[in-house]
């Protein structure tokens, strides 16, 4: 996100020195655990991954936050936690010294190889009534802690199920692998509450760490206890110096609970944290799935996707992610609910066709240490952004839009989300102030914002081209104060505004079109280039000026046509079938297969507004 010149790039490296200046000093100190607590890491014998892991950690630090919100005065707890493997490998953050400090008392890989070697094998772990004595090979005979199962070991097809109502106070760090049609599966049997999983505040609750075809679902993930620092429920990783690169395939995150997290504010903290790191050849997550979780009250963000290979090859300078650009692909983030935190609901980097469909995200925002928003792909291409209801999200550090479409993104779809009641506005479409930089390309369409606050779309940096806005119904009753359409450009720029329905019905605050300058400021709208055409405004309209065409098709009045406009929801953007707006706009090359309300397009002309209403 950006909000003034220079600071969204100064942020990022002061914030990735001092990551690196503290995973050095967590390196150095004996005594992670320096709370006393008896957290285990449980990991297995003998690892079996794609590639050849050195136990590198994924290289790069945090992405975009502010320094002072993403890093720690250095306590251990933040790199400390690490898992161990069995042949003293520490992921490279504890200098070979166990998560207790003490070499001689690595975690046990646990488990009794009782079933033929390479045969998939079911584990039961049971916190209530289970024995680390059992076998842990029926329901019946059930392990009591998860140290016992060799997750290490686990052979494709396996599965570890954990009794339902069980709690085990643990940290786990997973590095077998499953294949195609055997996945490894982390899941619970019985009926009641899901199992939990407490890492007390530790840096990670569960660390993955260059897996495939794993599959997790029905737990509850939670990181209770003092902390302070970064903290993460879920942390999939990729790469190492020895790493030979690669996709890796088949994730799937299902029907989670991730929450309790009292983390520092910063997009180094979330329930879920994945990162791609440097390998021998680039490296990157492929069918990669979260669906059905909920995420809430993690002290920092909901869901980040991050990546080292992440530089363009047409940009000059681009210092957050420095090899070359390998998208993660066929990501899928969908139906979850994520709520009440101070950072982002969803910041998705570097990747190529992700769809994001069917979240709600709300109360997210409120940090002050740098800016943040809703959900919004950054430095991707093919985004769609879908189905998604987002509110309350607010104007914390600035920004504070439910959507947002960020730098160096290509060809973005926003269509068919219910916006409104965010502190920062509906939308905003940005890239930075670098040479060479940009946005374009964003389609944003058959969406509602009702009350959304501040400014409805913001529009910043030196090159946002080929936005088009068109089919969406915008509604307000409290107006927009920094402007309809909020602007801070510098170069190249152009949007289209088609077929929409405005209706702002407080008294204007600004003008419609509000350019400012890199303080904020207004200034004259001269260099931007907007068309309105077929737009039906009931209450402020734009003006036309010296590059703002507002053309003779675009309509005004007071009543629009709202078929129940005391309907405070989406079912009050309905159109009735006499309607002015209905059917009166322009016909567009690519209008879309339905409307906001899943009515399949008709070959009439399009309705202004977000609604297709039958005919009379």
């Amino acid at each position: 996100m950006y909000t003034t010149r220079g600071r969204y790039w100064i942020s990022l490296l002061t914030a990735g020195a001092l990551l690196m200046t503290l995973a050095l000093a967590g390196c150095q100190r004996k005594d992670p655990d320096a709370s006393g607590d008896d957290i285990n890491w449980n990991v297995g014998s003998s690892a079996s991954v794609p590639g050849d892991v050195s136990g590198d950690t994924a290289s790069g630090g945090e992405p975009s936050g502010d320094a002072s919100g993403d890093t720690t005065s250095g306590d251990a707890t933040q790199n400390g936690g690490r898992p161990v493997n069995s042949s003293g490998s520490d992921g490279g953050t504890t200098n070979g010294q166990t998560p207790n400090g003490d070499s001689s008392k690595t975690p046990t890989p646990g488990g009794d190889k009782t079933e033929p070697a390479g045969k998939p094998v079911t584990y039961y772990v049971d916190s209530v009534a289970g024995k680390d004595t059992n076998n842990g090979l029926s329901a019946n005979a059930p392990f009591k802690s998860l140290g016992r199962v060799p997750h290490g070991d686990l052979t494709p097809g396996s599965k570890v199920l954990l009794k339902a109502g069980s709690y085990f106070k643990e940290q786990l760090g997973l590095t077998a692998s499953g294949k195609e049609g055997a996945p490894i599966v982390y899941d619970m049997y019985g009926t009641g509450a899901k199992p939990i999983i407490d890492g007390g505040g530790k840096f990670e609750v569960i660390n993955v760490r260059n897996v495939q075809y794993l599959e997790m679902r029905n737990l509850e993930i939670t990181s209770k206890g003092a902390s302070g620092n970064i903290v993460r429920g879920i942390t999939f990783t990729s790469g190492g110096k020895k790493h030979a690169g690669g996709a890796l395939n088949h994730i799937y995150l299902t029907n989670l609970t991730i929450h309790g997290m009292k983390a520092v504010v910063g997009r180094g903290s979330a329930g879920i944290y994945i990162e791609n790191g440097e390998s021998l050849n680039p490296c990157w997550y492929n069918d990669f799935r979260i669906e059905g979780c909920e995420i809430y009250d993690t002290g920092a963000c909901g869901i980040i996707i991050n990546s080292n290979y992440g530089k363009r090859a047409e940009i000059t300078k681009w210092d957050l992610q420095k090899l070359p650009f390998t998208p993660a692909t066929n990501v899928v983030i969908k139906n979850n609910i994520i709520r009440d935190l101070p950072g982002d609901g969803m910041w998705i980097s570097t990747t190529k066709g992700a769809v994001l469909e069917y979240n709600t995200v709300y109360n997210t925002g409120d940090g002050t240490n740098t800016a943040y928003a809703g959900m919004w792909p950054h430095n991707s291409d093919g985004c769609v952004m879908q189905y998604n209801e987002v509110y309350g999200n607010r104007l914390g550090g600035g920004d504070g839009q439910g959507l947002d479409v960020d730098i160096n993104c290509n060809d973005t779809l926003i269509q068919y989300n219910y916006s409104h009641d965010n502190e920062g506005g509906f939308l905003l479409v940005c890239t930075d102030g670098e040479t060479g930089h940009y946005n374009r390309g964003t389609v944003v369409r058959y969406n509602i914002s009702r009350n959304d606050r501040n400014s409805l779309v913001t529009i910043k940096g030196i090159e946002v081209t080929g936005l088009q806005v068109y089919n969406n119904t915008f509604i307000t009753d409290f107006g927009y104060p920094a402007g309809t359409i909020s602007t801070l450009l510098w170069s190249r720029n152009d949007a289209v505004f088609a077929n929409n329905l405005f209706v702002d019905r407080a008294p204007a605050a600004s003008r419609f079109v509000d350019a400012k300058d890199g303080e904020g400021n207004p200034r004259d709208n001269r260099g931007l280039v907007m068309t309105f055409e077929s737009n039906f405004f009931a209450g402020q309209a734009p003006e036309e000026e010296e590059t703002i065409r507002v053309l003779p098709s675009n309509r005004t009045g007071e009543d629009p046509g709202l078929a129940a406009p005391e309907d405070p929801g989406p079912q009050g953007c309905r159109l009735r079938p006499d309607a002015p707006c209905a059917y009166a706009g322009k016909r567009l090359m690519d209008r879309g297969e339905r409307d906001f309300f899943g009515k399949r397009a008709m070959d009439a002309p399009p309705s202004m507004g977000a609604h297709e209403p039958e005919k009379a």
